[in-house]
């Protein structure tokens, strides 16, 4: 067998129902999407609600963690948890990671912290 074959023919006969071919528009803008997505090296690329490319750092979803940091001690699981269910609110349901979030926790609860001592300073 090949190893370059991932389906057998009878495999894609079967599914090809379930597929309709794409009018000149709907190619050029692919085309158009991949392009881009070629010439730009940013860290996330998500769609918006409307289907717009929204590319960011990766930093990008640190504030949706941020918003889920509190004073009282939580477990890593729920912040993450509360902070994938804001994003997917957010940007319709996108596959975030939930490691890709775990990943920027850390940076994202130091700032955090600075953010919290720089307040408590001010205050005195």
């Amino acid at each position: 067998m090949d190893s370059e074959v991932v389906m057998n023919m009878q495999n894609l006969l079967d599914i090809a129902p379930n597929f309709e071919e794409m009018n000149a528009q709907e190619i050029q803008s692919f085309a158009s999407l991949w392009s881009t997505l070629q010439t730009n090296d940013s860290a996330i690329r998500i769609f918006d609600k409307n289907g717009n490319l929204i590319e960011g750092s990766e930093s990008f979803f640190d504030q949706y963690l941020l918003n889920r940091c509190t004073a009282t001690n939580q477990s890593s699981a729920y912040i993450l948890g509360c902070a994938m269910c804001d994003i997917w609110e957010d940007y319709n349901d996108i596959p975030t990671g939930d490691i890709f979030l775990f990943h920027r926790l850390k940076p994202a609860r130091k700032e955090w912290k600075n953010k919290d001592f720089r307040a408590k300073r001010r205050k005195r």
